[in-house]
């Protein structure tokens, strides 16, 4: 498999563009930026909940398997294809 044919598979297979935010403290500002949002968009299939929020031109999924424990918390940020390596 050639480079721009491997490129093309794995942007084919993320669909959507998104970085996981690690950062401790970023974290900690987004969340609290968050409870004082309404989402955009929630999604839930009874064992883990998604909200999707706008801040500005970017855009949050913000995932909890307990919607009260901010550990169990991953918030992905969209970003470009260029940005995510490929």
């Amino acid at each position: 498999m050639t480079k721009d044919e491997a490129t093309k598979f794995l942007r084919k297979v993320y669909k959507i563009p998104k970085v996981e935010v690690t950062s401790l403290s970023e974290r900690a500002q987004l969340l609290t930026l968050f409870r004082l949002m309404e989402p955009v968009e929630e999604t839930s299939n009874q064992n883990l909940w998604t909200s999707t929020y706008q801040v500005g031109d970017t855009h949050y999924d913000v995932t909890s398997f307990d919607r009260d424990d901010p550990v169990d918390t991953v918030i992905h940020r969209y970003c470009t294809w260029e940005e995510m390596g490929l």
